[in-house]
């Protein structure tokens, strides 16, 4: 059953994101990825959500920030806030993970998938967000799972 989004769902334009990327992976399918995992150290969350929206990072209203960083990311790899969707959150040591799976790959999983990283950095006012990305080698479901 997927989470249902509280009526004040964040309503903020989703922000540009300059994405980079090691030259290894320029000619990657992205549209070949199966899951695409947030990764954020302590406190980073809130400091692009209040640098996005205004609003700071809320823990009782976790939701509401995933769906809004997973429409941010899915906006800047395929052009659609809506191709990702939230699949699972945890928190290892000072580390957040915010796992998304792309809606469009809907063929049954087999061996390893191609899964991608995304690390924010920390945001610069007057600047588009940047987030680093790279391919995770090796990945299959069960270790997304475990994250």
């Amino acid at each position: 059953m997927e989470p249902t989004l509280p009526a004040d769902t964040i309503t903020a334009p989703v922000p540009e994101i300059d994405l980079i990327v090691e030259d290894q992976y320029h000619d990657l399918v992205l549209s070949d990825t199966r899951y695409f995992i947030a990764q954020f150290p302590d406190r980073r969350l809130n400091s692009i959500m209040e640098f996005c929206t205004s609003i700071g990072f809320n823990p009782n209203q976790t939701l509401l920030f995933r769906d809004f960083i997973g429409r941010t990311i899915s906006q800047a790899f395929f052009g659609d806030e809506l191709q990702l969707q939230w699949f699972k959150a945890g928190q290892i040591r000072n580390m957040d993970y915010i796992t998304f799976r792309n809606v469009q790959r809907t063929e049954p999983l087999v061996g390893t998938i191609q899964v991608i990283v995304v690390d924010f950095l920390e945001p610069v006012p007057g600047q588009n967000l940047k987030a680093v990305w790279k391919l995770v080698p090796g990945i299959t479901l069960q270790s997304v799972r475990e994250l």
